[in-house]
């Protein structure tokens, strides 16, 4: 089976992104084909799939819910638009 894991971060930064690289290895360890989906950061674990990463965006800014903080902006970024697999 081909999966997709999407999260925030590619890097062990807590235990959220514990489970979601974990979570990879087990399901790579029971044959399937694992892709992920998330923001370039320089502390990213290598991954083939890095190309596809949105532009990073820094959450600790202040600002509105039209800010980069927002989870729309990640969602519905430009980046992530013009992002083709």
């Amino acid at each position: 089976m081909r999966i997709l894991l999407i999260h925030k971060f590619h890097f062990r930064f807590g235990g959220a992104e514990k489970i979601y690289l974990e979570t990879a290895k087990m399901l790579r360890d029971a044959g399937h084909e694992v892709a992920f989906f998330s923001m370039h950061h320089q502390k990213n674990e290598p991954t083939e799939w890095e190309s596809y990463f949105v532009d990073e965006v820094d959450f600790s800014d202040e600002g509105n819910h039209f800010s980069k903080k927002s989870g729309l902006h990640f969602a519905f970024s430009g980046t992530s638009k013009r992002t083709k697999i």
